[in-house]
């Protein structure tokens, strides 16, 4: 249960940091809404995110979502 716990507090402050325009913190919400880490799975969202970066001309970030494995 603590690990659940642990998981909704980082997404909290994944959004957080994302509001503010973080793209690190948008590209790791991203992951956590693929992935249900802390919440549900949900595509839109992170399709959300990832456009965020995409359109947000964060060239670092946009290489990461090219090349991570």
């Amino acid at each position: 249960m603590a690990s659940s716990r642990f998981c909704s507090t980082v997404l909290i402050s994944f959004s957080i940091a994302a509001e503010k325009g973080e793209p690190y913190a948008l590209l790791n919400l991203a992951e956590c809404y693929i992935n249900g880490n802390g919440t549900e799975v949900d595509i839109e969202e992170a399709i959300h995110c990832y456009f965020t970066i995409i359109t947000g001309n964060y060239e670092d970030e946009i290489k990461k979502l090219a090349f991570d494995d």
